[in-house]
């Protein structure tokens, strides 16, 4: 039996993106990835929220994994502290940056118990779905409002849009896409706060599933991973709040500072041209992966070079750059044995 009548004070928090690795067009991004940290974790010290919702994409921009330990060691300390004034409820998506061919830092701060990654849990008044990237049609558990008299609200990491309302999404295009009236699953869920799309939400959004009509909100990436034309200068919180009686729901405007202060003022093209040719190289990474083709040949005898340009069809960049990485890896292979 659910005790609707213990206090709860739930907040959501967008795509972090924390990374010592990546660069892009900021002047420091880990500093900018501690910033934002900061500012967040005195805002859960001030409210004290009894759960701590994270909508994935923990980690990483390019990478699944922080390279420095002394970083790793940052952010999971940042996490204890959250546990230890929400008395160890801190959740999350798993997003699409969370996912990796090994153990990804996700998969660490989950199995070591920092954050807990399950399908719902209940608080107060409320019932939070948590639904993964990729995960967004999985039927959720929605009692009949007879068995269970409370709000249900989900966090997701779907590229999810109300035709007419979200239209400054209107320039992004993703192939996992879906519209809010589709998502018959949710049937039954009244409020959701996503991630994925890094942009905030400039309007409540709305729309009817079934017979329910159901609110979306975008937190924002408060990183700001990439330089765009028209960059936010804030980001939202969710936040929900019950006493047993009654519930409420609300998001936090959090504001950034100007992006002046924290992107390099000009960014020569021809170098931002030859970074993009000549990617980073996540060395371990690259030789598991070449493992795994020499392992398993998907088709029959070939190379797995052979592969990559059939599979690469007319996209000759994606194949130039895709060798690049299959090369840098052979090297290190003769390298080091």
């Amino acid at each position: 039996m659910i005790d609707t009548s213990a206090p709860a004070r739930i907040m959501f928090i967008g795509d972090l993106h924390i990374s010592d690795h990546f660069q892009g067009q900021h002047l420091s991004y880990i500093d900018n990835c501690i910033e934002v940290l900061t500012q967040i974790n005195e805002e859960i010290m001030r409210r004290k929220p009894t759960h701590i919702v994270l909508t994935g994409d923990l980690v990483g921009v390019t990478e699944r994994n922080l390279r420095d330990r002394n970083t790793l060691l940052y952010l999971i300390t940042m996490f204890n502290g959250w546990n230890k004034v929400t008395n160890n409820n801190v959740y999350s998506n798993r997003g699409n940056h969370d996912i990796g061919s090994r153990i990804t830092d996700f998969d660490f701060l989950v199995g070591t118990g920092v954050i807990k990654h399950i399908p719902h849990f209940d608080a107060g008044l409320y019932r939070v779905h948590l639904v993964d990237y990729g995960d967004v049609h999985r039927p959720l558990d929605i009692p009949s409002q007879e068995e269970l008299d409370v709000f249900h609200v989900a966090a997701t990491h779907t590229d999810i849009r109300v035709p007419g309302q979200t239209s400054w999404m209107d320039g992004f295009h993703s192939s996992d896409t879906v519209n809010l009236s589709d998502l018959k699953t949710m049937e039954g869920v009244q409020l959701i706060f996503a991630g994925h799309i890094h942009t905030p939400s400039q309007i409540m959004a709305k729309a009817t599933i079934g017979e329910t009509e159901c609110s979306i909100m975008y937190l924002g990436n408060p990183t700001r991973v990439k330089k765009e034309p028209n960059l936010w200068n804030h980001y939202f919180l969710g936040w929900l709040e019950s006493d047993g009686v009654s519930a409420t729901q609300d998001t936090i405007i959090m504001k950034l500072r100007p992006h002046e202060e924290i992107f390099k003022a000009k960014v020569v093209k021809e170098e931002a041209e030859e970074e993009e040719l000549n990617p980073k190289l996540d060395v371990d990474m690259l030789m598991s992966v070449l493992e795994g083709f020499q392992q398993y040949d998907i088709r029959g005898d070939m190379s797995y070079k052979e592969q990559i340009k059939i599979h690469g069809g007319n996209d000759e960049r994606a194949i130039a750059i895709a060798m690049q990485f299959i090369e840098a890896a052979e090297e290190e292979f003769r390298e080091h044995g």
